[in-house]
């Protein structure tokens, strides 16, 4: 089924209740540790870096994916948290993207057959980004091996200086993206 945008939201993880969301599982343990870690009130207190996030459909409130972003601009100063040596040396307000994860349930199968709740999740990563940060002008991230491929899709380019799992996306090319998927999805 295709998704719709229409029947999908985003919720904090803090307003949502425990038990509705104890279902989601990503085909990455790492991911889901991280994803119940983030539920327990000692990790909300301990990560006060990160503000995690699920995509929720709205017609059976499944989680379908999550995903943390810092709840902070990166500036040059404290850039070292990015892994990068690139961004250290710039004057670049910076998000980063810790977390992103899709339900089983959602994610392609090993086919590679499935309806795209990935790129409708970094949709939403990107909405709120901008929303939430608007002087920000990039978004980075670490990239797992297996996941390479995908964020080249999904407009992302390789920080330079970088062992290639570094990435990032400019503000405007997320809103390209926001908007082709919005026309693609209407």
């Amino acid at each position: 089924m295709r998704p719709r945008l229409d029947r999908l939201n985003v919720t904090h993880l803090g307003k949502l209740n425990r038990d509705e969301i104890l279902t989601f599982k990503s085909a990455n343990s790492l991911l889901n540790k991280q994803f119940y870690n983030a539920l327990s009130k000692d990790a909300k207190k301990a990560n006060s870096k990160f503000d995690t996030y699920c995509l929720l459909d709205s017609t059976n409130d499944d989680v379908i994916g999550f995903f943390s972003i810092a709840n902070r601009v990166v500036f040059n100063e404290d850039a070292k948290e990015t892994s990068a040596q690139w961004l250290n040396e710039q004057s670049i307000p910076c998000v980063k993207l810790e977390w992103v994860a899709v339900d089983e349930k959602y994610s392609r199968d090993f086919r590679g057959e499935g309806d795209g709740y990935g790129r409708i999740l970094l949709y939403f990563v990107y909405r709120q980004v901008l929303a939430d940060y608007p002087e920000t002008e990039l978004l980075c991230l670490e990239s797992k091996e297996s996941a390479i491929a995908f964020y080249k899709a999904m407009a992302f380019e390789v920080i330079p200086e970088s062992d290639g799992k570094d990435f990032f996306i400019t503000s405007n090319a997320m809103s390209t993206y926001m908007h082709e998927v919005e026309k693609a999805l209407a």
